[in-house]
């Protein structure tokens, strides 16, 4: 029987039950399935906290531990935080954290200068400092939502994990991220050290088999997890104490983590579910280098409170970048590769008596202060900080070449003259080095107009010696070195590129409304004319039909949830009246509170007020949703749509009712003809919900039913 706490959600006719099961808490520690269901061991396996759906969503939990000496990343959280292992503790190896990845497609940019980017900038800062680190990634692939999207794509569990897998892993590669091993949790090797870990906490006798009640479905013939049904569990508030391992291992413990707050979106929130937001699929698709992508969202990393990336932003940041760092390497590049008699032919010249050249060194101090703070800062995890400072080493090399008046000096100080570009030339190795766990590809391109090798990059431990040259810039590259082409590094983005991808991005990731606007336009009036055909006008004019519900474009200005209710939202909508109405909705199950601020919703507004759970409701907020009513979708008007506006169905004409009478069945009689079509357009008998924006779409549900 079902418990009188607990609703099965997939199925109104499924009946679920209570079984007695053994408790597989320990097998399932182990990798182990238990009645199909896909269990989760990702706290055992050597990594924190599970990760949430997609590329860059989510950064690292807390690390867990790892048999080979350092604390292991957290595999992703929903926060944002970065989990970092400790850095070459008790001999063994530094783990790093920030792991995003699911079965969930790919994730928005938010997550990612959180998550798997901070990661990747602090593990290339460790390599170059010489540090034992390594960085370890993966895809989690198991556990519940794993096996609902596959259910979604009509696929086995191992085909979703398989193609999402190949998707991450593409992403960040494109993404320059240097992972050290990019793995899956289904891997041999992470269920081999799962097991290890299961079997030493059972030959310390921290583990015992247990008998406990399980809902299991009748129908689905399958047990639920906790997920698929309503109500509050009766057995919370279960202690789990994660002050010591079980194992007697000595592993290294946690040392650093670092967290982050949210990156949002022009006016809101990177939002998966309408896919309002630029993801990892998408950055690489606008063709704007990744380089340009990593260093906005590095110097916008929200460290300590929430940011927010906007279009015009990212041109802005761009054209910094081009104006200080790309201009110094060209104007210093461009002009020792002159020829001689009004350059220095492509060859670094000799500068003897660099040291007592005054400006150059004031250059010299300033050089060293800066990368001693860089190096305080990246050691304590400080990214943007440390990218803010090589930027400004970049800015005092401009402040330096124009204090040089260097473009005068050639024919009037020759000696001066070779000071000034040595310096300035080394300064650009030094750069390169700096912004490279930053901008790998940048570093890269800036060494081969150098024309040094890749593996001559500069390293930025003491025992080499490399960065003790740093306050001797004009002996970091040495005399008679052939440089190679210079190049500009950087092209700007145009206003109306900016506006374009402004546009393309506001609104459904799955269909791009904007990118496929006229073709969708173009099929919704063929649609319009083959019904207009079909349908009489005096349909219209019948006692009841669509034209007596009183449908408006709302604005969601707040929402909280039900005080007294779980699973409803109570929001304040305007709808172009003087004051806003409340509105409760059942939909705390389906869509999330972050997705609900702020947005538009088709509002059906002369429905008599009633009381649900002691707040009166004063309209309904209409949702598609699929045949087993597991997944709900908001119906989305234009996002250009005028607030309060009425929604209107061309060939239906007629006035709303003022208050629909509930005894004349009004509501119910035309709801059961309002669904969205194969386009996802919302309709009414196969024509389209229309605004002056134009129609009124959901983001993926097709043939669903509206109410």
């Amino acid at each position: 029987m079902t418990p009188s706490w607990a609703r099965h959600l997939p199925s109104s006719s499924s009946s679920t039950n209570t079984v007695d099961v053994p408790n597989k808490a320990a097998s399932a520690a182990a990798g182990v399935d238990d009645k199909k269901n896909f269990v989760s061991y990702g706290g055992v396996g050597g990594y924190g906290g599970l990760g949430a759906t997609g590329p860059f969503l989510g950064g690292g939990g807390a690390g867990g531990v790892y048999p080979i000496g350092g604390g292991a990343g957290g595999l992703g959280g929903p926060g944002g935080g970065l989990g970092l292992g400790g850095l070459g503790g008790a001999g063994g190896l530094g783990g790093l954290g920030g792991f995003g990845g699911g079965a969930g497609g790919g994730g928005g940019l938010g997550g990612g200068a959180g998550g798997v980017l901070s990661a990747d900038v602090f593990s290339r800062y460790c390599r170059l400092r010489g540090y034992n680190s390594i960085y370890v990634c993966g895809t989690d692939e198991y556990g519940t939502a794993t096996e609902t999207k596959a259910t979604e794509e009509n696929c086995s569990p191992r085909e979703i994990c398989d193609k999402y897998h190949a998707i991450h892993k593409e992403v960040y590669e494109w993404f320059d991220i240097g992972f050290d091993h990019f793995g899956r949790t289904s891997s041999p090797q992470q269920t081999e050290v799962c097991q290890a870990i299961f079997q030493k906490l059972m030959e310390n006798n921290w583990l015992s088999e247990n008998t406990m009640q399980q809902l299991y479905c009748d129908t689905c013939k399958r047990f639920l997890a906790d997920r698929l049904v309503e109500g509050v569990c009766p057995t919370q508030g279960c202690d789990v104490s994660f002050y010591s391992s079980g194992t007697n291992e000595n592993w290294t413990l946690m040392k650093t983590i670092s967290v982050t707050e949210y990156l949002n979106y022009e006016t809101g929130k990177f939002s998966k579910s309408k896919g309002v937001g630029v993801f990892g699929n998408d950055a690489k698709d606008t063709g704007i280098p990744s380089e340009v992508w990593r260093f906005y969202l590095l110097m916008n990393r929200p460290e300590v409170s929430d940011t927010l990336f906007t279009w015009a932003d990212l041109q802005s940041k761009l054209t910094e970048l081009s104006n200080n760092l790309g201009n110094f390497i060209l104007r210093v590049l461009s002009y020792i590769a002159k020829p001689p008699g009004s350059g220095y032919g492509s060859i670094i010249p000799d500068a003897p008596n660099a040291e007592s050249h005054l400006l150059t060194k004031t250059l010299a101090e300033k050089v060293s202060k800066h990368v001693d703070q860089y190096l305080e800062a990246m050691e304590k995890v400080k990214l943007k900080q440390g990218l803010k400072i090589a930027m400004s080493l970049s800015s005092e090399g401009n402040l330096y070449l124009q204090e040089s008046e260097f473009w005068d000096l050639y024919k009037k100080d020759r000696a001066s003259c070779s000071i000034v570009m040595k310096t300035a030339a080394g300064l650009v190795y030094l750069l390169a080095a700096l912004l490279e766990p930053f901008m790998p590809s940048l570093s890269v391109e800036v060494l081969k107009q150098l024309n040094v090798p890749p593996e001559m990059q500069l390293s930025l431990c003491h025992e080499k010696g490399d960065i003790d040259r740093a306050g001797k810039p004009w002996d970091i590259l040495p005399a008679g070195h052939k440089i190679g082409k210079p190049e500009p590094l950087f092209k700007q983005l145009k206003d109306e590129e900016i506006e374009f991808f402004r546009e393309k991005f506001a609104g459904s990731q799955a269909d791009r409304i904007v990118k496929e606007e006229a073709k969708a336009k173009k099929i919704v009036e063929q649609k319009i004319v083959e019904q207009l055909k079909t349908t009489k006008i005096s349909d219209a004019a019948t006692e009841i039909s669509v034209t007596r519900l009183d449908i408006r474009v709302g604005l969601i200005k707040k929402v909280q949830k039900h005080p007294d209710a779980d699973s409803l939202y109570v929001e304040e909508i305007d709808v172009g009246e003087d004051a806003t109405r409340t509105v409760v909705s059942g939909l705390v199950k389906y869509i999330s509170l972050e997705d609900m601020q702020n947005r538009k919703v088709c509002v059906l507004c002369n429905l008599k007020p009633a009381s649900m759970r002691g707040i009166k409701s004063q309209a309904m907020v209409l949702a598609a949703s699929n045949n087993d009513h597991t997944k709900v979708e908001l119906v989305d008007p234009p996002e250009s749509a005028q607030v309060g506006e009425r929604v209107t169905f061309p060939g239906f004409s007629g006035n709303p009712d003022k208050v629909l009478n509930p005894k004349k069945k009004v509501w119910e009689t035309v709801q059961t003809d309002l669904q969205s079509n194969a386009e996802l357009v919302a309709c009414y008998k196969g024509v389209p919900f229309t605004t002056s924006a134009g129609v009124c779409k959901v983001s993926t549900i097709s043939e669903g039913a509206i109410r």
